[in-house]
């Protein structure tokens, strides 16, 4: 919520309501949002057996809290009010930076591939969208908010991190030479057209995905965003 009581987003929206079992509370972040600290009620001995946070994560220390946490255990959801959340302009939470995916997700990332609880099937879908994130996030907040601040070396540098990730990607290859070329161009015209092609790139494959989910569990219908999400507040309690 704003400092104005304009409701901004609400993750756990589309959440499955009640018992989610696992991985489907790890799979519901993924696809629908991370519910937040702020929206959840989590038991000690919870928090004792999984470590708390890891620092090698940080600042997206509690993502990686929750995927490993529901990819092992249920979690009950309910979509009854339990926390709002004011995002002061400044806020640490709202001036979100490059840090906030490097090179904190490739580590979460290196994570769930690794978690052997998980099936490999679900390994493989949730490093698949990970993978994707740390791509838009190093876009968005490498690239494009660096260019937007006039900050030219950060920008190529970042450009150079997408090129050595995803030599393969063509839409990053011209995102690497457009930062290099827009650097001279009042306006930066030529990269703004290069990143609305990245987004409508990606948003037409993410709409052309299948559903994802767990047969009995729940459904999670693609394309389906936690920026889109504005509504009630809710909160899920994690339960051993």
């Amino acid at each position: 919520m704003s400092p104005s009581g304009l409701i901004l987003y609400v993750t756990n929206l589309h959440w499955p309501e009640g018992l989610v079992l696992p991985p489907g509370g790890m799979l519901s972040t993924l696809h629908l949002g991370n519910p937040g600290l702020q929206a959840m009620l989590i038991r000690k001995a919870v928090w004792d057996e999984f470590g708390g946070f890891d620092e090698a994560t940080d600042p997206s220390g509690e993502y990686d809290f929750d995927l490993r946490v529901m990819a092992r255990l249920p979690v009950v959801v309910s979509k009854e009010p339990g926390a709002i959340q004011v995002m002061h302009h400044g806020a640490f939470t709202a001036t979100a930076g490059l840090n906030h995916v490097w090179p904190c997700v490739p580590r979460i990332i290196d994570k769930v591939a690794q978690n052997t609880d998980l099936p490999p099937a679900i390994r493989q879908q949730a490093v698949e969208k990970m993978t994707r994130w740390l791509k838009q996030g190093l876009l968005r907040l490498g690239v494009m908010k660096s260019i937007s601040r006039g900050e030219w070396a950060n920008a190529q540098r970042v450009a150079d991190i997408l090129m050595r990730e995803f030599p393969q990607s063509r839409a990053v290859r011209s995102i690497r030479w457009a930062t290099a070329v827009s650097r001279m161009l009042p306006g930066q015209p030529l990269y703004c057209a290069c990143a609305v092609c990245f987004e409508n790139r990606r948003k037409n494959h993410a709409q052309s995905r299948p559903a994802v989910g767990i047969p009995g569990v729940f459904e999670v219908p693609a394309g389906i965003h936690s920026s889109s999400l504005e509504s009630e507040s809710a909160f899920s309690r994690v339960q051993s």
